[in-house]
């Protein structure tokens, strides 16, 4: 399956999310996220750039074509959370190097 699949795909899942992109927006869905991910990640692994947690977690907020809203009752909470911890996995196997071979 092709990347421009998966898009396709997700963008059949993900609803229309509430924030812009005014500076305060984001903020607020970065806190909004933060809320979530520390539930099942202790605060210091989270602040600790080196480690994974930062990682997965900066790029459910930046980079995750989902773009799950942690308000919706579809995509919400619980979406969030399976993405956040499988980019953590990710993160921690060293998935950027990973290749199909």
């Amino acid at each position: 399956m092709a990347i421009n699949d998966l898009r396709l795909i997700e963008s059949r899942y993900s609803m229309p999310y509430p924030y812009n992109d005014h500076p305060h927006d984001k903020q607020q869905r970065e806190k909004d996220i933060f809320d979530i991910v520390k539930t099942v990640s202790e605060k210091n692994a989270l602040r600790n750039e080196t480690s994974p947690q930062p990682k997965a977690f900066h790029w459910i907020v930046d980079d995750d074509p989902l773009r799950a809203n942690p308000s919706n009752d579809i995509t919400g909470d619980s979406k969030i959370l399976q993405r956040y911890v499988l980019a953590v996995i990710y993160f921690l196997m060293d998935g950027d190097d990973w290749f199909c071979g």
